[in-house]
């Protein structure tokens, strides 16, 4: 799919869930106090999350299940490589497992990734069935909701 398209997916507990990638910021680091992506590049992600029916969440890495990166033969999950050790990861709104979202009430937070190239591919696993929806990431920074990415980025460099 094109970056910022909305697709209908299946959330943690089967209830179906509209998710909408909405900005994408690729940086290297290093930070104040350590911090540097293993494989290369940290990327943030905004997406936005909307149950539409029941309230939901998104399966985690843990599940086998939600948000990944795909690049040339490598598949990433949100677990892998430094991508917990960023300076904004657990001060920003983050959409990883069980992040509750309830219907007439989107929720947008960050998805992160160490990556080794710029680009890739932003897939979501189904839980139920493991069918892939995928969106091609730009290459360059762009988009909204990485506001309060850029504060901790500035704030730890």
């Amino acid at each position: 799919m094109k970056w910022g398209e909305p697709a209908e997916v299946t959330g943690y507990n089967f209830k179906r869930l509209r998710v909408t990638p909405l900005g994408v910021l690729f940086h290297k680091g290093p930070y104040k106090g350590g911090g540097e992506p293993q494989n290369g590049w940290y990327v943030a992600l905004a997406v936005k999350a909307e149950a539409l029916s029941a309230p939901e969440s998104v399966p985690g890495a843990g599940e086998g299940a939600g948000f990944q990166w795909r690049g040339k033969e490598q598949t990433i999950t949100t677990l892998d490589g430094g991508a917990n050790s960023t300076p904004w990861v657990g001060a920003v709104n983050e959409l990883v497992s069980k992040t509750p979202i309830e219907p007439a009430h989107p929720e947008i937070g960050i998805v992160t990734f160490d990556v080794p190239i710029k680009g890739g591919r932003l897939l979501y696993v189904d839980p139920g069935d493991h069918s892939i929806t995928s969106w091609t990431l730009p290459t360059a920074d762009q988009g909204t909701g990485l506001d309060k990415v850029r504060k901790r980025i500035k704030l730890f460099s």
